[in-house]
Order: C-alpha cells, then sequence, then structure tokens
C-alpha cells in the first residue's frame, strides 16, 4: 500500500529571503497593515479599510500613469502623452479632484489636437463637460 505523499517543497535558501531582511523594520509594519486592511489574510474588512485600500489603489495607478507620462515625454511621444494626461485627468476626476482634472484635460486637448486626433479629443472633451455640468466650474 502506498503512503500519501506531500508534494516536494522548495527549500528555503537565503536568497529567498533576502529581501524581507534588507527592509527597515517600519517599512515592514505599514505593508503587513496594508495588508490587513486591505483584506489579505482573511481579516474582516471595514468602511475605513474599504477606502483606504481605494485610495492606495488610486495613488498607486497615479504613480504609474506619472511614470509613464515621464517616459513618453522623454522619447517625444505625443499621442502616449496625450493619453497618459487623459488617464491621469480621469483619476483625478474620480476622486473628485476637478481642478487638478481640467488641468490634465486641457493639456491632453491640446496634444490629441497636435495629432489630429480626433477620438480622442472627443474623449478628452467628453470628460470636460461632465464636470461642467455635474459639478459647475467655469
Amino acid at each position: 500500500m502506498k503512503k500519501n505523499t506531500f508534494p516536494l517543497e522548495k527549500k528555503h535558501t537565503p536568497h529567498m529571503f533576502q529581501s524581507i531582511h534588507s527592509m527597515k523594520i517600519p517599512e515592514l509594519r505599514r505593508k503587513r497593515e496594508e495588508r490587513r486592511l486591505c483584506g489579505k489574510n482573511d481579516v474582516i474588512r471595514g468602511p475605513e479599510s474599504i477606502i483606504y485600500c481605494y485610495e492606495l489603489y488610486m495613488n498607486k495607478l497615479r504613480g504609474y500613469y506619472e511614470e509613464g507620462l515621464s517616459l513618453s515625454e522623454n522619447q517625444n511621444d505625443i499621442k502616449a502623452k496625450a493619453n497618459f494626461l487623459n488617464k491621469i485627468g480621469s483619476l483625478y476626476m474620480e476622486q473628485e479632484f476637478y481642478r487638478k482634472s481640467l488641468k490634465y484635460f486641457e493639456e491632453a486637448i491640446e496634444d490629441f489636437s497636435i495629432l489630429g486626433d480626433l477620438e480622442g479629443r472627443a474623449e478628452v472633451l467628453h470628460s470636460i463637460g461632465l464636470i461642467y455640468k455635474k459639478y459647475g466650474y467655469s
């Protein structure tokens, strides 16, 4: 009779934990708190943790978009720059930072106009129109 065997486990080598040991204790605590609040490790979440995780997600996403914007500016890629400006403006609009979003939308419109991209320009104008209609900015 054959015994039930467990799958082979990886042996832990020092390089697997190198990143953990190189982190500072406050950073580890912050990461643990983020994991706890964002519902990992089967922790019960409340409304505060959902808001925190949403803002954490939006900030990370905006960071990635701003990095892409920087790269597109360095490469002189106007279309990519316009798209990133539009995405950052949309994030600010979703977070109800309307003046910041308008600033990014206006830059995106200029770039889409230079390119002659009517579809991109129409998308940005639609977003600006939503801000003006719903929130009455002038």
